[in-house]
């Protein structure tokens, strides 16, 4: 580790996650990347380790922690992103109970765990978080994600306003972006009709880019976003006017 700045990013196997950990890197930080995969499609070198890890999942988060500690050795964590996510498929009827609670604990929980897991490391760097929303969280989304995926970013954004409070007295910044339908594997899914409805319903009439949201989230970690805590930042191409 040759620089001070350091990062974790988790779901660094999917298209936000991917570019996220690129920008990153790109400007200096040491990056540790977390996905449920065992191997990373970044190689691992002196900017760049990967750790596998559920999120999920409450001991598997507390193991994280603590190899993420040991590979700083000793040196702050400038900053924390959530990047993991995934969306249900169909309406209310569709939605079993094990897939809302899949959907909730890698969307929601995730945050929940990773902030008690690593608040003494984002307090020893006076770093900053940065979660992942989506424009569901303004909107209501529809059945092309579900009613799980809706209701767990809205919980995002708000845990990241509860959060900003608690956490202003340590001097962290907590915030989110909330990207509207971003070109990635998750939207790859729906057929080509469906993906043309869904750029035509934005004002830019595209989608986004992975690319757009990294740039972003880089931003709300940078001193460029010094004075931004409990917001959430809307990155839809005008799906949400707000």
């Amino acid at each position: 580790m040759e620089t001070e700045k350091s990062v974790l990013i988790t779901g660094c196997n999917g298209g936000i996650g991917n570019a996220t950990c690129k920008k990153f890197i790109k400007n200096g930080f040491f990056v540790i990347g977390s996905d449920t995969h065992r191997k990373c499609s970044i190689k691992p070198d002196k900017m760049f380790r990967y750790i596998q890890a559920d999120i999920s999942g409450e001991r598997d988060v507390t193991k994280l922690s603590h190899q993420v500690e040991n590979v700083l050795s000793g040196k702050k964590l400038t900053a924390l992103v959530n990047c993991a996510g995934i969306t249900g498929d169909g309406g209310l009827q569709n939605t079993t109970l094990d897939a809302w609670h899949k959907i909730l604990d890698v969307n929601l929980t995730s945050c929940f765990l990773l902030s008690k897991s690593f608040e003494n490391l984002i307090v020893r760097g006076k770093g900053v978080v940065v979660f992942c929303g989506s424009s569901n969280a303004h909107n209501g989304g529809s059945e092309l994600s579900g009613p799980a995926y809706s209701a767990a970013k809205a919980g995002v954004e708000n845990f990241v306003r509860y959060l900003a409070k608690e956490w202003a007295e340590k001097n962290i910044r907590v915030n989110a972006v909330s990207p509207g339908p971003i070109d990635t594997h998750m939207l790859a899914k729906h057929d080509k009709k469906t993906m043309q409805k869904l750029a035509s319903s934005i004002i830019l009439k595209r989608l986004g880019e992975a690319q757009e949201v990294a740039n972003a989230i880089y931003f709300l970690c940078s001193e460029e976003s010094s004075w931004v805590t409990g917001t959430s930042l809307n990155i839809s191409g005008g799906l949400v006017l707000k």
